[in-house]
Parts: C-alpha cells; structure tokens; sequence
C-alpha cells in the first residue's frame, strides 16, 4: 500500500483531482495487488484451503 501511495504523490493535482491517468490507474493496480497477497496471507494463517489456480 505504500508503494500505492507513493506513486500516487507523483501525479499533479488540481481542485482535489488527480490529472494524470497514468499515475492513477498504476497506484489502483499496485494497491489491488496488495490486497490480494494479504488476503492470501490472512487465509493461509486462518487454515482456509485455497483454491488451485487454473493454467491457461
């Protein structure tokens, strides 16, 4: 999360809006995938069987 938030402190605001789209959507990517690699953690601390990842 705070790799999210660092990147997300390059982009330029105006009027509490961010402008640059490209620091937006690569902060929402990194964060997302920060959820979900807690949540992996927090189900195996838990004992919760995971579901296989399918190839494709």
């Amino acid at each position: 999360m705070s790799n999210a938030k660092e990147t997300l402190q390059k982009a330029k605001k105006e009027d509490n809006f961010y402008c640059d789209r490209k620091y937006v959507r690569t902060a929402c990517g990194t964060a997302y995938n920060g959820i979900l690699l807690a949540l992996d953690a927090y189900l195996t601390l838990k004992d919760v069987e995971l579901p296989k990842k399918k190839r494709r």
